[in-house]
């Protein structure tokens, strides 16, 4: 079973590194230098989640130079890898995965969040 996510790069800290997962530090992600991606995520590879609170820098495609505050779920995986997921819709994160794990489909869409819907360039899936 998978779940299509759209994943953030997380930027660290100026002049720092990235925190250690697991102690829930806020994220920051420049959505106007990096694009999400948009991948099916076997869910036995999710190792763990945690809420935080993400602060999203910057618009995509625009010279607006705003920071949006957001609930986010950091993501870790099996291979190492972290990303953010923008919690900002309904079914929040939770309830997507649980839909996930019940869906009939091999690969259940999670959708784009809703900053990009508002603020984003068009979604491609």
């Amino acid at each position: 079973m998978f779940i299509k996510l759209e994943l953030w790069d997380e930027q660290p800290p100026i002049g720092g590194t990235l925190p250690r997962f697991g102690v829930s530090a806020d994220a920051y992600v420049n959505t106007r230098a990096s694009d999400p991606r948009y991948l099916p995520i076997n869910l036995a590879s999710l190792m763990s989640f945690e809420s935080i609170e993400v602060t999203a820098v910057g618009r995509p495609g625009s010279s607006e130079n705003r920071a949006d505050p957001l609930r986010g779920v950091r993501v870790l995986l099996a291979d190492g890898s972290r990303y953010i997921v923008f919690d900002d819709k309904d079914p929040v994160f939770e309830r997507g995965l649980a839909a996930a794990r019940q869906a009939k489909e091999l690969v259940y869409d999670y959708g784009a969040s809703r900053f990009m819907r508002e603020h984003g360039l068009p979604v491609i899936p």
